[in-house]
């Protein structure tokens, strides 16, 4: 994205899920099990430092996700979760002079068409151990879960929410005329990492929480351009500090 030559949208912020999904999805071509630096080699983050400096940004908070910059025309490119893609490019003239055009046939816009794929991220229904509960409770949060994970219900879901559905019937219901291209994108957090036993999911949550004391520490995602931070001194850093956690 940052040698793309196009403007291009970036989050406000080190935390939340979507941002530290896009910041793992930008840093998977990084990957160096041997690095001091969280296992990312030195490039990743300078690269990601560059995709904050010069990207666009806006306190606002319908910008917070990437849609918006994209679809009032500020940037030229964005990052956004495609399970709510569809929908927002339906409603797009709602909030835009000029909107995206086109869900299933763009008219105006295009993925793109990244080698590695994308990172998915999927959705878990589980069932809590709780003590003192009754059999007949356990009961009755299993045939809630059984039912909500139906077929059916997760097609009605995936309709009124503008979602893929893990349930491959749902999904056939959904559907019925083939899945979507974006659906078919490859997930790269499911490639195995050369030199570890992981693959790229696992590697994020071994790592995950050394990325954002990295961040933190060196001071990613300002809000201000005004205030700008300095960008650091790559070559003389103290990683074993910056990936330390807080005590």
């Amino acid at each position: 994205m940052v040698d793309c030559g196009y403007s291009w949208y970036r989050q406000n912020k080190v935390g939340g899920t979507t941002n530290s999904n896009i910041n793992s999805a930008m840093l998977y071509a990084f990957v160096d099990p041997e690095s001091p630096a969280g296992g990312i080699s030195l490039d990743g983050w300078k690269t990601l430092w560059k995709y904050c400096a010069e990207g666009v940004y806006s306190s606002d908070d319908d910008y917070k996700y990437g849609f918006q910059p994209l679809n009032k025309g500020d940037v030229q490119v964005s990052t956004y979760y495609s399970s709510s893609l569809y929908g927002n490019i339906d409603a797009a003239a709602d909030s835009s002079e000029n909107p995206l055009v086109g869900a299933l046939e763009p008219e105006n816009w295009a993925l793109v068409d990244i080698d590695d794929g994308t990172y998915y991220i999927a959705e878990y229904l589980g069932i809590l151990d709780k003590a003192g509960r009754s059999a007949e409770e356990t009961e009755a949060v299993m045939a809630f879960a059984e039912w909500f994970g139906s077929a059916d219900v997760q097609a009605a879901w995936g309709e009124e929410f503008d979602s893929y559905p893990c349930n491959t019937a749902a999904a056939a219901i959904l559907y019925p005329d083939g899945i979507p291209a974006i659906y078919t994108i490859k997930n790269f957090a499911l490639t195995a990492v050369e030199g570890t036993d992981m693959n790229y999911a696992e590697y994020v949550a071994a790592h995950s929480s050394e990325w954002t004391n990295i961040m933190t520490n060196l001071g990613f995602y300002w809000a201000d351009q005004s205030a700008a931070v300095a960008e650091p001194d790559w070559e003389n850093l103290d990683w074993a500090t910056l990936t330390q956690a807080a005590g």
